[in-house]
């Protein structure tokens, strides 16, 4: 998952960090498990954002089906355009049993009643010219699909100061590997539209 020049990036502060600490030859083995350990917490990063993304996803799907039980709903309210449920990423993403394993630790980031990152990420969402064009689409194929998702990703999701603030929290290496994170799932969800093209 992690790119080469990332790695050399990761080797580079390994062993800068070695040598200015200037260690022995015995805290090498340290070194290294220090350098894996990083190497995992990349993977760690990838599947809290995804987890993040899950839990925007299902506050969507509430929103959605709250505005439904308003008192005095409009006709959005009644029939708010899923296309974003839809989306073709989307529906890879809450689909997947094996991920929603795998992320399941990290929901408890983004839960947090504090922060509400994942109420202020769905109104800058709904909010986004992005968005609203996306929505006003009559139909999407997969190429369209995926290209929304990157660019919902990388626009407001990975530039958002508040989550860089609870990645921080998190893992003082985190907000270091976000643009590498952003190319790795590009990657991945191109990959997505070749198989099911």
């Amino acid at each position: 998952m992690l790119t080469r020049r990332h790695i050399r990036i990761k080797v580079m502060q390994s062993l800068y960090a070695y040598f200015t600490n200037q260690k022995s030859q015995n805290d090498v083995d340290e070194c290294i498990e220090d350098l894996l350990s990083h190497s995992k917490g990349f993977l760690d990063l990838y599947l809290s954002i995804i987890s993040l993304l899950i839990e925007l996803f299902k506050f969507t799907s509430t929103a959605l089906h709250d505005r439904k039980n308003k008192f005095l709903a409009t006709e959005d309210d009644l029939n708010p355009n899923t296309k974003f449920l839809n989306n073709f990423i989307v529906k890879q993403l809450i689909c997947n049993d094996n991920l929603a394993a795998s992320v399941s630790k990290f929901s408890s980031i983004w839960l947090r009643e504090e922060h509400g990152i994942v109420r202020r990420l769905y109104n800058n969402l709904i909010n986004s010219k992005l968005y609203l064009n996306y929505i006003k689409l009559n139909s999407t194929t997969v190429d369209e699909d995926k290209s929304f998702f990157i660019e919902f990703l990388n626009n407001l999701i990975l530039n958002n100061p508040l989550l860089h603030e609870l990645l921080e929290e998190e893992s003082i290496y985190w907000t270091d590997d976000l643009p590498f994170l952003s190319y790795v799932i590009s990657a991945l969800y191109f990959s997505f539209s070749l198989i099911f093209d």
